[in-house]
C-alpha cells in the first residue's frame, strides 16, 4: 500500500512539472502570433514591410479604379470606397462631398444606361524605395468594361506612383500620382 502512495505522489509531481515546462515554452510565444496573416522575418523585416505595401497599394488603387457608373455618380465614388486604405489628404478627399457637378470620363453615361461596370486589376511594377515608414509603389491599374451582354472591353492601363506611409503597425497611401504616357 505504501509503495502505491509513493508511486502516486511521484506520478502527480511528474505531471505538474511536464505542465509547468510546457507552460513556459508556450506561454512566451503567444505575445509574437501573427493575427494578420503577413509573417515577419526578424532577419530581413523590409521583405514583409514590402509585401504588406504592395498589398495595400494594389488593393486601393483595385477599390479605386472599379466603377459601377449605373450607381455611382461619378468615378470619385471609388475613391469613397477605398477610404480605408488612405490617410491625410487623400483620406479628407475621399471624405469630402463630391464635385458638382460630378467629373466624369465622357463614355459614363453610355455606361450607365447600357448597365457596364468598369473593374479594375492593380500590379506592383516597380518599388522604388520601402523603408519602415514609407514606400513607394509604381502601381499598373488596368480595367475591363464588362457590358450587360457579357462581353468584355479592356482599357488603355493606368500607371501611378503611390506614396504610403506606416503607422499604428499598418500601411496607408496618402498621395498618389497617374504618370502621363506610361502604360
Amino acid at each position: 500500500m505504501r509503495s502505491h502512495t509513493y508511486w502516486w505522489i511521484l506520478g502527480g509531481a511528474g505531471a505538474a512539472i511536464a505542465v509547468l515546462l510546457v507552460a513556459l515554452l508556450v506561454i512566451p510565444g503567444a505575445d509574437e502570433s501573427d493575427t494578420t496573416g503577413d509573417t515577419t522575418d526578424v532577419a530581413v523585416p523590409s521583405l514583409s514591410l514590402g509585401r504588406a505595401a504592395d498589398q495595400v497599394a494594389t488593393e486601393a488603387l483595385t477599390t479605386i479604379y472599379t466603377w459601377q457608373p449605373a450607381t455611382d455618380a461619378s468615378p470619385g465614388v471609388g475613391l469613397t470606397r477605398a477610404a480605408r486604405w488612405l490617410t491625410g489628404d487623400l483620406a479628407a478627399a475621399a471624405a469630402a462631398p463630391p464635385a458638382d457637378p460630378p467629373i466624369r470620363p465622357p463614355q459614363w453615361s453610355a455606361w450607365a444606361r447600357s448597365g457596364d461596370v468598369l473593374r479594375a486589376s492593380a500590379e506592383v511594377i516597380d518599388r522604388p524605395t520601402t523603408t519602415e515608414t514609407e514606400a513607394t509603389r509604381t502601381v499598373r491599374v488596368r480595367q475591363q468594361i464588362m457590358h450587360a451582354t457579357g462581353d468584355l472591353t479592356p482599357r488603355e492601363p493606368v500607371v501611378a506612383t503611390v506614396h504610403l506611409v506606416r503607422g499604428g503597425g499598418s500601411w496607408l497611401i496618402d498621395d498618389y500620382r497617374v504618370l502621363p504616357g506610361r502604360n
